[in-house]
């Protein structure tokens, strides 16, 4: 049994890559790694090289949904614990807010309000995700 496992997700041109670490005190870390289909593979931008994705087990499979592709990664990888979820930064939207002083239970709410004003949706499909990078006197960054 590993002492400490480590698992990343990638979700990348309409396919979903796992990689999973997992190690001990007496032996090397033993990677394993997976791919799956998880739907229509994104439109590839002007001035970007097509990425051929590995080959989908079953030629005649059609690619399992985005939920499907999850499931099945995290029965094949025994993931219990959580992992790393890794998104292409070209669907990100990542701002350095400098946020006044407030107790650490009001930042996510506000960090999601000033991500509404510059973010281009809104409601539920906008995510957010906040970090402290610094604690000052004259307030927080995030």
């Amino acid at each position: 049994m590993a002492d400490w496992e480590r698992t990343g997700l990638l979700i990348e041109h309409g396919w979903l890559h796992a990689v999973k670490l997992a190690g001990g005190r007496e032996r090397s870390p033993v990677p394993t790694a997976r791919s799956w289909a998880a739907g229509t593979p994104a439109p590839v931008a002007a001035g970007e090289e097509a990425v051929t994705p590995p080959a989908v087990p079953s030629p005649d499979a059609s690619p399992p949904p985005w939920r499907e592709a999850l499931r099945e990664a995290r029965r094949t990888l025994k993931i219990e614990a959580g992992c790393a979820l890794a998104l292409p930064t070209r669907d990100l939207l990542i701002k350095v807010l400098k946020l006044p002083p407030t107790d650490a239970s009001s930042l996510g709410g506000m960090a999601r309000l000033q991500m509404e004003k510059v973010a281009p949706c809104a409601g539920e499909e906008l995510s957010v995700g906040y970090e402290i990078l610094a604690q000052e006197e004259a307030g927080v960054r995030v």
